[in-house]
């Protein structure tokens, strides 16, 4: 409706994982889900951003597209996987993880129609929003 009636050029939904309800056939259900917004992208001919959960990884590793909760038909589904990372940080004493660096690494792991990358920006906790890094 939003794309007929208002004219929406851009559709984000965050949070693939919250549609996926049954915890018996949670992998299915995501792959299904998944081709769902695919398919709807198509027929609306407008891009749609769709979040992911990553499943969990070791400390301070970069995940993947391969790191994607409960399903790989969420990469071979997607025109375009983005992956935003930060570093925890930890206390001044250096016991507990408490916060993230503001440097955020944003990588394009998987791309259909163009080459991939990666590049750096930083995060203004305070304002939300991304900035360049400048050397």
């Amino acid at each position: 409706k939003g794309v007929r009636r208002y004219g929406f050029k851009f559709v984000v939904f965050d949070n693939l994982h919250f549609l996926a309800r049954d915890i018996s056939h949670q992998t299915q259900e995501v792959g299904m889900i998944s081709k769902t917004f695919k398919l709807l992208a198509e027929e609306l001919q407008i891009p749609i951003m769709l979040i992911a959960q990553p499943r969990k990884v070791d400390d301070n590793q970069v995940m993947g597209m391969n790191d994607l909760k409960d399903s790989s038909s969420i990469g071979a589904d997607a025109d375009m996987v983005i992956v935003l990372y930060r570093k925890k940080t930890k206390n001044n004493d250096g016991t507990a993880e408490t916060s993230f660096d503001p440097t955020t690494l944003v990588r394009v792991d998987a791309s259909r129609f163009k080459s991939g990358g990666e590049t750096l920006l930083y995060y203004d906790g305070a304002r939300a929003v991304f900035k360049e890094l400048t050397a």
